[in-house]
């Protein structure tokens, strides 16, 4: 599968209009691991930090594929998997953007609902952290974009942090929990664009421009490919 990045354009809950109140970027890679940070365009912190990897269901009837999200890491929901169950089914629009509906966790409301979102996906290589633009055809350029894929293990890292770190074309972002706290980092061409978390440094050091720290805490493990 080529890699994606996803910008999500709206969500809808049930009958309710659809609106946007995150920027959500969603990164995922060749091999279905994926990292999903949904920033609050209000208070600029995490709303929802998800890390997990895709898998392929049976396609239902009248969309295009139908996937389900593994979740590795939760902010929301910790360990508790029952409640972090999602599973979308996908369709293509006209305008090149793509509606995902299924049913998921509604934080608000602290239940299940069903839900629609629109995703974009964004070209990773020409467009800039100020203005993305659309991947047409999946393609950039005519040329296809790899990814790479770094995790973090708590059998390995110190103070059981976990996590991971995906990167497409100029663009990546990580996901990590350490001592009980979720940190996140957004980067373009290895510049941070968005941060979040008192540990940021110490834990992305080797993945920031003007630091590449090898911090041997955090023995990030190259997994894809």
């Amino acid at each position: 599968m080529d890699p994606v990045f996803s910008n999500r354009i709206s969500i809808q809950w049930g009958q309710e209009d659809p609106y946007e109140d995150t920027d959500t970027w969603v990164l995922t890679a060749s091999n279905g691991k994926f990292v999903d940070a949904r920033i609050d365009l209000k208070t600029n912190t995490p709303q929802w930090l998800i890390t997990g990897e895709e898998v392929e269901l049976p396609t239902k009837e009248g969309y295009v594929f139908s996937l389900k999200f593994v979740h590795d890491l939760d902010s929301v929901h910790g360990d508790n998997s029952e409640n972090s169950v999602d599973c979308g089914h996908f369709k293509s629009l006209s305008d090149g953007s793509r509606l995902e509906e299924g049913e998921m966790y509604n934080i608000l409301e602290k239940k299940s609902m069903p839900y629609k979102e629109i995703w974009q996906s964004i070209d990773p290589v020409n467009s800039t952290p100020s203005k993305k633009s659309a991947l047409v055809n999946d393609q950039c350029n005519g040329s296809s974009v790899s990814s790479v894929v770094w995790e973090l293990s708590a059998a390995d890292a110190k103070n059981n942090a976990r996590g991971t770190f995906i990167s497409i074309g100029n663009v990546s972002q990580g996901v990590v929990e350490y001592k009980g706290q979720f940190q996140c980092i957004r980067t373009w061409n290895n510049t941070v664009v968005y941060q979040y978390g008192s540990h940021v440094e110490e834990i992305f050091g080797r993945f920031m421009k003007g630091l590449s720290t090898h911090n041997d805490a955090f023995p990030w493990e190259r997994r894809y490919p």
